[in-house]
């Protein structure tokens, strides 16, 4: 019995650090901050407060360039909906994917984006944004 003593509490550990509960709200307030940043412009603020291996792969430069054309293709955020998330516990940390159907001033478009989330807080790890009206304006 002492084996599966000393085994459950390392996988209670485990199931609390990535549970969904405690995770998403971290994800989406670090989608709020990056929609209220993008909105005023503030690109260096967003890539500040991305992880270290978002900024092993995309420079500052680069994330200015792509962020700049988006916001001048789709104009600001105007709303947005959750439409989708996922959750993963991996070894470099708790992972939570969550897809957003996006209003802009000036089309839709459809976000993802990765967070690495610790405790309560999370970092930007990806960013992905899929419209037809960065493509044909």
């Amino acid at each position: 019995m002492k084996i599966h003593a000393r085994l459950a509490l390392p996988l209670l550990l485990v199931a609390a650090a990535c549970n969904p509960a405690n995770a998403i709200p971290a994800a989406e307030a670090t989608v709020a901050r990056f929609h209220q940043q993008y909105n005023q412009q503030q690109l260096d603020a967003i890539y500040g407060g991305t992880t270290a291996s978002f900024k092993e792969n995309t420079s500052r430069a680069d994330f200015g360039k792509f962020a700049g054309a988006v916001r001048r293709k789709l104009g600001a955020e105007v709303g947005t909906a959750r439409s989708g998330w996922n959750v993963q516990a991996l070894a470099g940390g708790t992972f939570v994917t969550v897809t957003y159907d996006t209003r802009f001033e000036k089309g839709p478009g459809v976000e993802t984006f990765r967070v690495r989330v610790s405790g309560k807080t999370g970092q930007l790890d990806g960013y992905n944004i899929n419209s037809s009206t960065l493509i044909t304006d």
